[in-house]
């Protein structure tokens, strides 16, 4: 039997599903985002960005640990920057904790993410999207 699965929502990320997503709520958007940020550089996150590059996105990746697709085999990971990752618009934030995520108001006020350096804890300054796509992927 296979029960499905729930969106994961990492600590500190507030989701109003208007411009912070989980992924079911990414996966029912009436329209493609001009710029998605991707938390988390798993399966689940590297599909999503896969599937909005096609449609015309630019995606950021944060991710917590210094390598994007950190639990994949190195030789696919690889094979998966290679292919989806190295010829599209997608930049990456390796080694920091998206430790908060703040919806913003459409049309008037950014998605603000506040991003901790996961050695140092230093705190960088707010990263400012226009829509945020939350991933599944646990990274704490």
């Amino acid at each position: 039997m296979a029960p499905g699965s729930i969106p994961f929502v990492p600590p500190g990320v507030t989701v109003d599903e208007k411009t912070v997503y989980t992924s079911d709520g990414a996966l029912e958007l009436p329209f493609v985002p001009e710029w998605v940020a991707i938390v988390g550089s798993g399966y689940i996150g590297l599909e999503f960005s896969d599937v909005y590059t096609a449609l015309g996105s630019e995606v950021t990746f944060i991710e917590a640990l210094d390598n994007l697709m950190p639990t994949f085999d190195r030789e696919i990971a690889k094979q998966a920057e290679r292919l989806l990752i190295r010829d599209r618009p997608i930049d990456y934030r390796t080694g920091v904790f998206a430790s908060e995520v703040t919806p913003g108001i459409p049309g008037e006020k950014p998605v603000t993410i506040k991003m901790i350096d996961a050695k140092t804890k230093y705190v960088f300054i707010p990263y400012i999207l226009g829509k945020v796509l939350a991933s599944r992927r646990t990274y704490l």
